[in-house]
């Protein structure tokens, strides 16, 4: 990965640092959800290197992620979504996707970090930021995919209902293909089978700010009954509960009460904190561990 060490580009309230750089460069297509050309990052270098502090490593297609290669020695594990997966707002090591990617590297050899998530990306983008990749890289041996709700896709369609039945017949699809290729794809959201988002905020026992909620009044809009759905049709999306989402953050709160940002990211309050990277690390690391006698997972264990 590229660190960029000599300017610093700064953000507005409106839109995040992605858009706002990779839009003035008109190299990322918001509708295909194309990945980046390679070797790009020249033209980003003297546009930013740090947004709200944090400081931000590309790769050659501008995503926060390792170098992608074609030949890999040990695990080859791909991360794909929204903000929440590429850690917007958060240092690199604070984000879910890289936690639980040093996790799994304890137990088994591992490629490296790759991770295609892009700020503000429905389903649909996610889905074919994946198989952009693999177009160009290969079948990768696991993917996480981490979605939003289905209403982003809302701009694309006619009405609700024809958003839900295209996006999940996509996700079916894709799944499909994981299942036929031999990928193991595991996939959730960060958003909980709690109806709205509001109640998210309001549950892990009267410890959350609601800062977040107040800053961002579209968060109580957001249905998910579009994402009950895609875990009632197909096989590898699971929801996280509110229950586990609460005791988990509530937990890791309680044991780690002089850390900061635990509740909301540096970037004024725009994206979750510590506690919620945590909690969605230790649910998806929960649903790999169901895998872990697959004989292609065995091959890559260290000894």
């Amino acid at each position: 990965m590229k660190n960029f060490k000599n300017n610093v580009y700064q953000d507005n309230a409106e839109y995040d640092y992605f858009f706002n750089v990779l839009m003035k460069t008109n190299n990322y297509n918001q509708i295909n959800g194309v990945l980046l050309e390679p070797n790009m990052s020249q033209e980003l270098e003297n546009l930013f290197v740090a947004d709200y502090g944090v400081e931000y490593c590309l790769n050659d297609f501008g995503l926060r992620s390792d170098n992608f290669k074609n030949n890999h020695d040990g695990l080859h594990i791909l991360f794909a979504g929204c903000s929440c997966t590429v850690g917007s707002g958060l240092d690199l090591e604070d984000s879910w996707a890289y936690q639980l990617y040093k996790k799994i590297q304890n137990t088994y050899r591992v490629s490296g970090y790759y991770n295609v998530s892009i700020n503000s990306a429905g389903i649909i983008i996610i889905i074919n930021q994946i198989i952009n990749y693999i177009k160009t890289f290969g079948n990768p041996d696991i993917i996480f995919c981490f979605v939003p709700d289905i209403n982003r896709e809302n701009k694309y369609f006619y009405n609700n209902d024809t958003n839900n039945y295209i996006t999940i017949s996509m996700y079916k699809i894709f799944e499909l293909f994981c299942k036929t290729n031999n990928i193991i794809l595991i996939s959730s959201s960060w958003l909980s089978d709690d109806y709205y988002v509001k109640n998210i905020l309001n549950s892990t026992k009267g410890k959350l700010s609601h800062k977040m909620f107040k800053s961002d009044p579209h968060l109580s809009k957001m249905d998910i009954n579009g994402l009950l759905l895609l875990e009632k049709e197909t096989e590898t999306f699971k929801m996280i509960s509110n229950k586990y989402l609460d005791t988990k953050i509530y937990e890791y709160v309680k044991e780690n009460p002089n850390k900061n940002n635990l509740y909301e990211a540096k970037d004024n309050a725009r994206h979750y904190g510590l506690a919620f990277q945590h909690t969605w690390k230790e649910f998806m690391y929960s649903l790999f561990l169901n895998y872990t006698d697959n004989q292609k997972l065995i091959s890559f264990e260290v000894n």
